[in-house]
């Protein structure tokens, strides 16, 4: 029995280093899958407890057993040290381009779908994130006004719109964005009403832009939780789900304004408009994917009843990986600063530790409109979903003293109408939950934890000057005072749009990422 103390005691001191920085909470969010850190408030997770009996351990060990323990309480020492070295944010900006990407696509966890898939023509399929992109944006070879911000934005539109479709039992006149097959797959279970649709990741599964086919195809994966109403009875679910969409190589993309509009493929009008695929405005017939993207099949390979996991204490991945940094990022920000040299990895942390600053007093004030002015329509609904899952279940998440601490580069694209600029932040704070009493039911009030996340921010592709670093109307200069929707209460301008200056599109944890 001593021996087997002793044994395990060895065991547990030589991954002593790595134990602790495993345990590190990083800041902000709850996973939509329940099973890891997110992009908002919190889930902490305590590793005081284990470290203090990491420290019994290696004391019984010095004092019975010397020339066992010390050896490995200098081992376990030296390995959390270069863990933490490892992990020390703030490097120099380029020295992200050294990285070595880490991509992780694997199709394994896919259930196969229950009718055959639309056939791909055996054309390559690229696997890593850098060559999904650079197929995404080999649409513009055909379709100059493709834009992925603006084409994310549609995607998001229409996932909430079929989600509520399939609720109120009128798919049929999403019939423009549906093949039959499609409809078929999205009519499932007993659900009277489809309602809190967020969208906890959109990830691209593959992309097919070949020169002579007449079509073009791209696989989105989503993961995100909704809520059924069941005989009465709310259900909140986690789902994974596949869509299959293609488009004639011939059409167009949608304008900005359009973008988030699910009506008339070809002219906008209103979808009750549309009677047997024909438009009462346009005359077009308009279900066969020839002005816009259809839905040719959908596959759920995940539907749980899951609620959001709002006080669990667990492990965040990913905070030690190398930052993913796609082949072309300083290339492709280098172009950026030639035409327009005021911005600058400076001037760009600046703007990022402003919109953080206004994240956490708008989070921990339970005020969002605090930080709408620097957060898009997609990033400010998805927070709001958290804060809302947080005050129905009589909880508070708290984030305090947190800080960035440095950012790395990722990615930079750019299209007609926008820039955009992925950056792992590095970050470091108090984070935890509080219950109606005011006790802390997970997280710690005392215990700071380094995160990272990373961050999109989107600026219209023709602004240009240094982004501004005072909570100020872009647009006319007033105090910042922006409505739900957006817009500045002294000018009406759109801020949040990013015609202005860099707002947050997106928060990606690195699991995730």
């Amino acid at each position: 029995m001593k021996q087997r103390r002793i044994l395990a005691a060895c065991v547990t001191l030589a991954v002593f280093g790595l134990a602790l920085a495993a345990l590190a909470r990083p800041g902000g969010g709850n996973t939509y899958s329940g099973s890891s850190s997110g992009s908002s408030g919190s889930s902490g997770s305590g590793g005081g407890d284990f470290a203090g009996v990491l420290i019994e351990i290696g004391l019984w060990l010095c004092i019975e057993h010397p020339t066992i323990g010390v050896p490995l309480v200098v081992v376990g020492c030296v390995m959390f040290v270069a863990v933490r070295v490892f992990n020390k944010p703030g490097k120099a900006w380029d020295s992200a381009a050294a990285a070595t990407p880490v991509y992780s696509h694997s199709h394994s966890h896919f259930q196969p779908p229950v009718a055959p898939v639309p056939a791909m023509h055996n054309v390559p399929q690229p696997r890593s994130r850098d060559e999904l992109l650079a197929a995404l944006e080999r649409i513009r070879e055909r379709d100059p006004e493709f834009s992925l911000v603006l084409f994310e934005d549609f995607l998001y539109s229409l996932y909430a719109e079929v989600q509520a479709a399939r609720g109120n039992g009128t798919l049929a006149m999403l019939a423009p964005y549906l093949a039959d097959s499609a409809h078929q797959g999205l009519v499932r279970g007993h659900a009277t009403r489809v309602e809190a649709v967020v969208i906890g990741s959109l990830r691209y599964v593959d992309v097919q832009v070949a020169p002579n086919d007449p079509r073009i195809r791209v696989h989105v994966e989503f993961q995100a939780n909704y809520t059924e109403i069941e005989g009465g009875q709310p259900c909140t679910y986690y789902v994974v789900e596949t869509w299959y969409l293609s488009r004639s190589a011939t059409a167009r993309s949608r304008p900005p304004k359009r973008a988030k509009v699910i009506g008339c493929p070809n002219c906008g009008a209103p979808l009750d408009r549309i009677v047997n695929a024909t438009c009462g405005y346009c005359q077009a017939v308009v279900s066969t994917g020839d002005f816009d993207w259809r839905i040719e099949f959908v596959s759920v390979s995940v539907k749980e009843r899951r609620p959001p996991a709002l006080t669990s204490n667990v492990e965040e991945r990913g905070t030690l990986r190398p930052t993913v940094v796609a082949f072309n990022a300083n290339q492709r920000f280098g172009e950026l600063a030639q035409r327009d040299p005021a911005v600058s990895p400076q001037a760009l942390r600046a703007r990022v530790e402003l919109i953080f600053s206004a994240l956490q007093a708008g989070w921990n004030n339970h005020n969002l409109l605090l930080a709408r002015g620097f957060l898009s329509d997609r990033s400010f609904e998805t927070l709001g979903y958290w804060l809302e899952a947080y005050s129905r279940a009589g909880l508070r998440n708290v984030t305090e003293r947190a800080r960035v601490e440095g950012f790395e580069l990722s990615r930079v694209l750019n299209d007609k109408y926008y820039d955009s600029v992925t950056v792992r932040v590095f970050a470091r704070g108090l984070d935890y939950t509080l219950n109606a009493s005011g006790q802390v039911i997970s997280g710690s009030r005392s215990n700071e934890r380094p995160y990272s996340e990373y961050w999109t921010l989107i600026r219209g592709s023709a602004v240009r000057g240094a982004p501004r670093l005072d909570p100020s109307c872009p647009s006319c200069g007033a105090p910042l005072n922006i409505t739900m929707a957006g817009n500045c209460n002294y000018c009406r301008a759109e801020v949040t749009s990013g015609n202005f200056d860099w707002v947050l599109s997106r928060i990606e944890q690195d699991d995730d990422y």
